[in-house]
């Protein structure tokens, strides 16, 4: 990957017994410097590749016909209504939306554009009642994630949320107004459980149907 630049010092991980060298892993953290050199880097290879060849806006028309589209996935079903992603035409990233099948109304859950251009947000789980949808927000390409809650009815986004790191479980706790998250830790203790509160919590979790 050549880059015309000089990375910064790469990741080595043993896997299996097996040294295996990352060194471009800096890139993930688009707030680098570095990273946004190499990017403009890149970009201007490539204009000075694509300029030499010639007038293409047929062909860019035609590529964007075919990936430029509304999709849609992960749905799923809780208290007859559907909580899915969608990303619009136009869009980067796709948006959280809940559709409420016997009016067609479909409504705006989580928007991924007010989270930045390099933001991703995914469902995590919604409470069994259908009023709670737990969703978790990724910077960049990531692995860890920040989990945040809001109201399915207001559209309300809950004060409380979990902070970066790698969540490994959710519980809506029943007839409580609080909610636990186990999470795998960026620092140590490397696990730990936080209990937040919640306003409108009344039913434990189960996972959607799809």
């Amino acid at each position: 990957m050549p880059t015309g630049l000089n990375p910064l010092s790469g990741v080595m991980e043993t896997l299996h017994g097996t040294a295996v060298a990352d060194p471009y892993r800096w890139l993930e953290d688009r707030n680098l410097p570095e990273t946004e050199r190499w990017i403009a880097n890149q970009g201007a290879r490539l204009d000075h590749y694509m300029q030499q060849l010639g007038p293409l806006v047929r062909l860019k028309q035609r590529v964007l016909d075919y990936v430029d589209v509304e999709t849609v996935d992960k749905p799923g079903q809780v208290c007859g209504r559907y909580f899915y992603r969608k990303r619009r035409v136009r869009e980067q990233q796709p948006s959280i939306f809940v559709l409420d099948p016997l009016t067609q109304t479909e409504r705006l859950l989580v928007d991924s554009s007010d989270q930045g251009p390099y933001t991703s947000v995914n469902i995590h789980r919604v409470s069994a009642d259908g009023n709670l949808l737990a969703y978790e927000v990724k910077q960049g390409g990531e692995d860890t994630q920040a989990i945040h809650i809001v109201a399915v009815n207001t559209g309300a986004l809950l004060p409380d949320h979990l902070k970066r790191g790698n969540a490994r479980g959710l519980l809506l706790a029943e007839k409580r107004r609080a909610f636990t998250i186990a999470t795998m830790s960026l620092a140590p203790p490397p696990i730990k459980s936080e209990i937040m509160s919640c306003v409108s919590i009344v039913s434990a979790p189960r996972p959607m149907t799809i």
